[in-house]
């Protein structure tokens, strides 16, 4: 079983261009483990139909699983994250709640 940590303060996150580091670990042991290329996406609830959405890019960092990721939020609010990897040796998702507040000028 793989795990997923979103590491940094995630109140700390605004409109715009957000920067983070992710990593996977093997549950049992806690040694960081590589999952290929993970995808991101985010979705704010909205009063309307459809969800607002965003994409990010993780890319793998300069230790076997840790990743640094990008992620651009149009609007301030309580975000949902998600992740999922799927690699030769393991496969997973992991949602975290993301606070943005509005960027200061």
């Amino acid at each position: 079983m793989t795990s997923c940590t979103l590491l940094g303060e995630a109140a700390e996150w605004t409109t715009g261009e957000n920067t983070f580091v992710m990593e996977f670990d093997s549950a049992p042991h806690k040694r960081l483990v590589d999952v290929g290329t993970p995808t991101l996406t985010a979705t704010l609830p909205s009063t309307g139909n459809r969800p607002l959405a965003a994409s990010g890019r993780l890319a793998r960092g300069n230790v076997p699983g840790r990743y640094s990721g990008t992620i651009t939020l149009p609007r301030a609010g309580e975000w949902s994250l998600t992740v999922m990897w799927n690699s030769a040796t393991t496969k997973g998702s992991a949602t975290f709640p993301v606070s943005a507040k509005p960027r200061s000028q």
